[in-house]
């Protein structure tokens, strides 16, 4: 099967004027783009990772649910299993391409990113090259006769000292955002969110046969789920040898716990009280990162959750976050205050509660967390 190459029409900038698209000079001129554009449809982008877009998720939803008349489109790197069940949402690649994309490998998670930054796709160098993730800029581009302007949804390009899970910089920015495609191409969308519509709403998530029957014998145990994925933005701070070291040992000396852990290692082996999602469950890592989401089912059953500073451990920052009520404690593994500070935030100001719904604690710390936490409250 074959697919048509996207060819780029134009870059605009955030002011509404042309830029060039080749390295021949192209005269930048103060007449404002036309009022009365062709029909173009809109595609959201992100080449960055998975939290990137998984965070977006509630604002390209609200558009596309107050909008149902519009088809939009989108293209992403990683997280298209988020974005699944959208009717009006449709992935600009064909989705047999998405899935018969190289999976990620047990730890090579890194090489993986460079393989697929090398490899042939054409979407990624189309979006990558021409105007990068920190570009602020809208682009048109024509893809099997269609018009359309491609949308950065990495909303840090426009402010890139802002840190991450900043909520309210992103709703004012996507706002901003919205204006812009209204002002320059005269596109006018409806986008007026609430605040508890401020969260991903995710897919129903299909579970595989070995979890079901995994959780049927062990339910009634006292589970604790520890991520030691190793953080794409993060990964030169973070040593996932020790951290599964903590995790074994852990495990050695509370018996009476059982913990879950996405992906296995060999520091693991022998352990009876350790189960590892990629291996037990066949939660498959790939681009589509249903495998996040199947974590984050499993989360409804455990009492305490120990997280890392990475959007893959965060997806329990869906609508639904406030069914875990008191039965579940969320942790950040390492000193990462400000992390902590914007997800509560974030969480304060989508469900009006006042309690944070995450702590800090340090790697030192885990152990000890682990074994006196008050797990029959």
């Amino acid at each position: 099967m074959t697919w048509d190459e996207p060819v780029l029409k134009t870059i605009i900038d955030s002011s509404g004027k042309p830029m060039p698209v080749t390295d021949e000079p192209m005269p930048v001129t103060d007449e404002p783009m036309p009022v009365t554009p062709p029909p173009y449809h809109v595609c959201f982008y992100n080449i960055t990772h998975f939290g990137d877009f998984y965070f977006i998720q509630p604002f390209v939803k609200h558009v596309c649910d107050a909008n149902p008349h519009i088809t939009f489109y989108y293209w992403a790197v990683f997280g298209h299993a988020a974005y699944e069940g959208i009717p009006n949402l449709i992935h600009i690649e064909p989705i047999s391409h998405v899935e018969s994309s190289e999976t990620i490998g047990n730890k090579n998670v890194t090489v993986y990113a460079m393989k697929y930054k090398n490899s042939h796709d054409k979407f990624y160098h189309f979006f990558y090259e021409p105007f990068p993730h920190t570009s602020k800029d809208f682009a048109t581009f024509e893809y099997e006769g269609k018009s359309f302007i491609a949308f950065n949804t990495w909303l840090r390009a426009w402010l890139y000292d802002v840190n991450d899970i900043d909520y309210l910089f992103f709703l004012a920015t996507f706002k901003q955002k919205m204006m812009l495609l209204d002002d320059i191409f005269g596109i006018s969308l409806n986008f007026d969110i609430e605040n508890h519509k401020m969260f991903p709403e995710l897919p129903a998530t299909p579970m595989t046969k070995q979890f079901s029957t995994w959780l049927t014998r062990n339910r009634h145990k006292t589970l604790v789920f520890i991520y030691n994925y190793k953080p794409r933005s993060m990964g030169d701070f973070m040593n996932i040898e020790q951290i599964n070291a903590v995790i074994r040992d852990i495990c050695i000396s509370n018996p009476h716990l059982h913990v879950i852990v996405p992906r296995y290692d060999e520091a693991f082996d022998g352990i009876e009280n350790i189960t590892s999602c990629d291996r037990d469950f066949g939660f498959t890592e790939s681009r589509t990162c249903l495998n996040l989401l199947q974590n984050e089912h499993i989360l409804q059953y455990c009492r305490l959750v120990v997280t890392l500073p990475s959007g893959s451990t965060w997806t329990f920052m869906n609508r639904h976050i406030s069914s875990y009520g008191d039965k579940t404690a969320f942790y950040l593994w390492g000193n990462y205050p400000e992390y902590a500070k914007k997800l509560n935030n974030w969480y304060k100001y989508g469900t009006g509660k006042t309690n944070p719904i995450i702590q800090c604690v340090g790697i030192d710390e885990v152990g000890a967390l682990v074994r006196n936490y008050p797990y029959m409250k």
